[in-house]
């Protein structure tokens, strides 16, 4: 009888064991599928980040090739009026070496008058004064 007792409690307690092993494993489940849905909605709260931090780099992307080119336009214009600056300032020196130089002749010029003989073989004045005028426009 103490044997049929014991035997009894062993499987109560056996079973009980069983029960609650199976209970926990219903309880773990549970809990992990709860897991997975936090898990599952934690997932799409990720991508959904992510797929605006790309669309951000694209538009970021965008908005730096733009930049990119519009630098390139703008170093094209630099070069353009680079070339006009170099062309101007030796334009600019061309003239300062010739109104020196006319300078030095005008100064170093002296009015004389002419002899009779130098005025019978020159042209007269009115048409020196316009040979000088059309070789100063040159």
């Amino acid at each position: 009888m103490i044997i049929d007792t014991l035997e009894a409690r062993g499987i109560a307690i056996g079973a009980g064991a069983a029960l609650l092993l199976v209970l926990a494993l219903l309880a773990l489940t549970l809990w992990l599928r709860g897991d997975l849905a936090a898990a599952r909605t934690d997932l799409a709260v990720e991508q959904a980040a992510h797929n605006a931090t790309r669309a951000e780099l694209a538009v970021q992307l965008t908005a730096k090739n733009l930049l990119i080119a519009d630098q390139r336009a703008s170093n094209s214009t630099i070069t353009a009026l680079s070339g006009q600056v170099n062309a101007t300032q030796t334009l600019h020196r061309e003239y300062v070496t010739r109104e020196a130089s006319r300078r030095v002749m005008l100064a170093s010029a002296a009015a004389r008058p002419r002899p009779p003989e130098e005025t019978a073989k020159v042209v007269d004045h009115a048409t020196r004064r316009a040979a000088a005028d059309m070789l100063n426009d040159w």
